[in-house]
């Protein structure tokens, strides 16, 4: 290749990685959502059934999480919204300053969620947004208590008492990867995608993650179940990180319970391998990049034209071309009229 090629080379493969790079810098979470990045993270456990303190070192993909607490569609700053038991559930909601979604069941929460395209989250993922990754006690990232942090936090408040969205944010960082999350610590308690003891009471108990109970203070007491001798159950519950209890889950009247949802983070496309396209609907049916990015053999193109009347030439020539280009497109020189140089220029310079 010589100067002037080069120069060409490169300002077209510029031109084809410049805008995915600039795509790739958005947030691949929906509105209200904030990406957690992966790593290892700290699971506490508190109380009795653990002999006081446990933790767990666990590793959480990339995900996002609701920035705020969950809310009905047609919530607003001074009601929780229409919706009623025994209706079609409405797409759980992440929006700032409306009352959150409580008197929900954990049942009926994982199915709001779902029908936002979501999830509920795990205890570690719950866990990592609340404070990240150390397993630090409280949002701001430290094990002592800020009361000038934590005023705005609707803690140390009467149970039951239920505050809007948005009055207690944080962010956390890992390494220049911030995310924040807001109202985690305080106001109503969230459920979350676990069981509390699945050895001692299967499914039929579910857990639940921080609150506001009545002083923060308050020792997590826990008691052997005496029906069913080392099994343990709550009578109340400290509302840190660690602050679980449990309930059943299909209980619908709890005031001082709510939830928020989780996510895989979500394929813009922009750079797309189109082997499994994790976008809620496929936008490949018509393909959206200027040049096609499949990476594709072309044994099974998922576009519904073939786009390969110009040829990707990573390209097994089972089905492609107009033009057979020798039944050997993988040679050092291509024969498609391209100059001698290699098959890989068409689909993004080689890069």
């Amino acid at each position: 290749m010589d100067y002037r090629q080069g120069v060409i080379f490169f300002g077209i493969c510029l031109a084809i990685i410049g805008p995915a790079r600039a795509a790739a810098a958005q947030s691949p979470c929906r509105d209200g959502m904030s990406l957690v990045p992966a790593g290892y993270t700290v699971v506490v456990y508190s109380g009795e059934r653990w002999g006081g303190f446990d933790t767990k070192i666990e590793w959480v993909n990339d995900f996002c999480i609701d920035i705020y607490e969950a809310s009905q569609p047609d919530a607003t700053v001074d009601s929780s919204g229409s919706w009623v038991q025994g209706l079609p559930i409405p797409p759980a909601q992440s929006k700032v300053n409306v009352m959150p979604w409580n008197k929900i069941s954990w049942l009926d929460a994982k199915q709001a969620c779902a029908a936002a395209g979501k999830r509920m989250p795990t205890l570690a993922e719950w866990q990592t947004a609340y404070s990240a990754y150390t397993g630090a006690w409280w949002p701001w990232g430290t094990n002592i208590y800020d009361e000038g942090l934590a005023s705005s936090c609707w803690i140390n408040k009467p149970t039951m008492m239920v505050f809007p969205t948005g009055g207690c944010c944080f962010e956390n960082c890992s390494g220049d990867r911030c995310f924040t999350s807001c109202d985690m610590l305080g106001n109503i308690a969230e459920w979350v995608d676990g069981y509390w003891d699945e050895t001692c009471y299967g499914e039929t108990q579910v857990l639940c993650a921080g609150a506001a109970i009545a002083n923060w203070d308050s020792p997590n007491f826990q008691y052997e179940d005496p029906e069913n001798p080392g099994c343990w159950l709550f009578m109340i519950f400290a509302q840190r990180r660690f602050g679980l209890h449990h309930h059943y889950p299909d209980i619908n009247y709890l005031g001082d319970d709510g939830f928020r949802c989780a996510s895989e983070p979500v394929d813009d496309d922009t750079v797309d391998d189109d082997t499994s396209d994790d976008d809620l609907v496929d936008d490949d049916t018509a393909d959206d990049d200027i040049v096609d990015d499949d990476a594709d053999d072309d044994t099974s193109d998922d576009d519904s034209l073939d786009d390969d009347s110009l040829d990707d030439d990573a390209d097994d020539d089972t089905d492609d071309d107009d033009a057979d280009d020798n039944a050997d497109d993988d040679t050092q020189t291509d024969d498609d009229a391209e100059g001698g140089q290699s098959d890989d220029d068409d689909r993004g310079c080689g890069c």
